[in-house]
């Protein structure tokens, strides 16, 4: 090992992203959505100078918390950076997340069954034809499958069978 190689420990790790306080987070982020439809650029920087003589205590906390941690900037000039380019642009309302549905599978013995058919088809047929010769012979097979998807109702059991049997073919 070389000797003037040192491994860095929590002390001499350097740090590159400095996060804001709960408090302060909320104090520009009140500013930025309130000054986000500000005409000029010059109203803006005003009204941001106006805000930091309002709020000069929580700013030198936050001076002093990010000096302590290693940053070397111009503290005001980040936040200052933040709010225009970053907490100004933020939409209003969180976007709903959408709930995704959970996948039914079917039984793989099951699937063995609609391969096996398949298999037997003749490749000229179309997987339409296919399906229907399927559901005439093997109504053992569909009974069980409907059976396995007794959650769903009877539309979306004929397009989970109809569906799952075009992809085996597919494969096949």
């Amino acid at each position: 090992m070389d000797p003037l190689y040192t491994f860095p420990t929590m002390d001499n790790v350097a740090k590159f992203r400095f996060t804001y306080t709960p408090s302060m987070h909320d104090l520009l982020n009140d500013f930025a959505t309130l000054h986000r439809f500000d005409a000029t650029r010059q109203q803006f920087k005003e009204a941001w100078e106006e805000w930091t003589k309002e709020h000069a205590e929580a700013i030198d906390i936050q001076i002093k918390l990010f000096e302590s941690q290693g940053f070397t900037g111009n503290t005001l000039d980040k936040m200052y950076k933040s709010v225009r380019y970053y907490y100004r642009q933020k939409p209003l309302r969180k976007k709903e997340t959408v709930k995704r549905t959970s996948y039914t599978t079917i039984p793989k013995h099951l699937l063995a069954k609609i391969d096996e058919h398949c298999t037997l088809c003749q490749r000229n047929v179309k997987p339409q034809d296919a399906f229907e010769a399927f559901l005439d012979s093997d109504s053992e097979t569909v009974d069980a499958i409907k059976r396995h998807l007794v959650m769903m109702d009877d539309e979306d059991i004929q397009k989970k069978i109809k569906k799952t049997y075009k992809n085996r073919y597919y494969k096949i």
